[in-house]
């Protein structure tokens, strides 16, 4: 009798363990993520992957034109020449300090370009694979509101170029990255594609479609879904995304955020220029809210976006006439008619002449708003909420709420156990840049840490309590790469900021 035949044993091997990535700025979160998908298996070609997005700002700017080619979104590491981005911002009156390098790639464009930390996702919706946005935002942040907007990201054709682009290969070094979406955070940029053709189908809702796909090379659809944290969903429809895989990605500027363009303004201890600014605030938002308006109702639809464009920079233009003249009435009716409801729109400005003139030292406080007028509606948490109490504790466990929730949601639509994991999580610091209060950076990324080991690993009751350090000693030299649980942990830990920054690798 012939011996059994012994069976192979099939043994399933654990997942490696999830990279955290802790970063200074955003933008050097992108080169983590390039890196995690290339090793990430099996993610898949089509719908893309998820972005879990927690931060005051939504970081969806495209790439300057002026310094970033687009094909550089297709080739990262590939170098582009850096004397003719500057030259660039020369000519743009953006900027123009000599080149640090006569070659740069998209990593060290990002870290030159006056936007860099908000350009840093739009290039993985275009050539990363990026499908979906989910944006959770605090509620000082005012820059999209709240639903679902689905449009296309590619790239704008250079005038007089052929329609035959059928790869990055095909495009010039003068095509740039747009969207097809009509919202004043892209006309005021000028990022929005030209429009010509009205919509086929539409219907006035908070989505804009991707409408105009046809006029961009290369697009790609995507969609983003905005939520302010703390409030119920409207959308009960996307269990979509939670089958596709994701990462989550954390600003500590989520849990308490300053704008370090109006530093000059609120200097001081008189507290009026803080309502001087949160009147311009209201108005700007308000404008804001009305181009967004005219670009998405059809009935009203202007037959090229130009015009929008135009809209809003006039609003700026006569905006900043005020702030040197308040007291002119003539100029108060004229930036009043910009609104539908002009009635609304004097109120508004006689809101915002009043806090003016209530300042001890208004002509200043004018001329430092001029200053910054384009960045003056940055988000902005003005301190003003629960004084006296840990305002920062119960931010954090409302992030906490937030993520389990997410993994529930993910679990309960069928994901299955390897997509409930992200295949990466990225922390952003801010500090250098202004937007994290410095007292706060730390309590905020080990508690942070905390909550992603538990809801990632769950070896031991804090993060805090397991991690490894090598190296941890003052004036050794550090491996960048530290588990976050010892033996048997799921999470390993990364730091690339301060002494460790520009390191990818343990």
């Amino acid at each position: 009798m012939p011996a059994p035949t012994r069976q192979p044993l099939h043994r399933s091997h654990p997942p490696p363990p999830l990279r955290v990535a802790v970063v200074e700025r955003h933008n050097h979160a992108l080169e983590h993520i390039h890196l995690a998908l290339r090793r990430a298996p099996g993610l898949p070609s089509g719908a893309g992957w998820t972005l879990l997005h927690f931060d005051s700002h939504p970081d969806l700017a495209c790439p300057d034109p002026r310094l970033i080619p687009a094909r550089a979104c297709f080739q990262p590491r590939a170098e582009w020449p850096a004397a003719t981005a500057c030259r660039r911002r020369r000519v743009g009156g953006v900027g123009g300090e000599a080149p640090p390098a006569a070659t740069m790639n998209l990593y060290e464009l990002l870290d030159v370009s006056p936007a860099g930390i908000a350009e840093w996702i739009v290039p993985l919706q275009l050539a990363g694979g990026c499908g979906a946005v989910e944006w959770r935002k605090p509620a000082w942040s005012r820059q999209f509101a709240d639903g679902r907007y689905e449009y296309a990201v590619g790239v704008r054709r250079p005038h007089g170029e052929g329609e035959g682009a059928t790869s990055f290969l095909d495009l010039s070094m003068e095509a740039e990255v747009a969207v097809t979406l009509r919202h004043a955070y892209y006309l005021e940029e000028a990022e929005c594609a030209a429009v010509e053709t009205e919509r086929r189908g539409s219907r006035p809702t908070q989505s804009s479609v991707a409408e105009n796909r046809g006029s961009l090379l290369l697009p790609r659809d995507t969609r983003l879904v905005v939520r302010t944290v703390g409030l119920p969903s409207p959308m009960n429809d996307d269990d979509d995304l939670r089958r596709r895989p994701w990462m989550l990605d954390v600003c500590l500027d989520h849990f308490v955020c300053s704008n370090p363009f109006l530093t000059e303004i609120l200097r001081g201890d008189d507290p009026a220029p803080r309502a001087f600014v949160r009147a311009l605030r209201a108005l700007l938002s308000a404008a804001a809210s009305e181009t967004s308006r005219y670009a998405r109702n059809s009935k009203r639809r202007r037959t090229s976006v130009e015009h929008l464009e135009d809209a809003a920079v006039s609003l700026r233009l006569w905006l900043t006439e005020f702030l040197h003249a308040p007291a002119e009435n003539e100029l108060r009716a004229r930036l009043a008619v910009a609104f539908e409801d002009s009635v609304h729109g004097m109120g508004l400005v006689e809101e915002l002449a009043a806090a003016l003139d209530r300042c001890e030292r208004p002509v200043e406080v004018a001329k430092a708003a001029v200053e910054v007028l384009p960045w003056i509606d940055l988000p902005q948490d003005d301190g003003e909420e629960g004084k006296g109490r840990d305002v920062l504790g119960a931010r954090i466990k409302e992030f906490r709420t937030e993520l389990l929730q997410y993994l529930a949601e993910r679990q309960n639509c069928g994901s299955g156990r390897r997509q409930e994991r992200p295949f990466l999580v990225t922390v952003a610091r801010s500090v250098d840049d202004g937007y994290t209060a410095p007292e706060a950076v730390e309590r905020l990324q080990r508690e942070v840490l905390d909550i992603v080991h538990e809801a990632f690993c769950g070896c031991c009751h804090t993060q805090e309590n397991c991690i490894k350090d090598d190296g941890a000693e003052a004036g050794k030299s550090v491996k960048a790469l530290s588990l976050m649980g010892g033996a048997g942990c799921k999470c390993e830990l990364l730091r690339d900021y301060g002494e460790w920054e520009g390191l990818t690798e343990g």
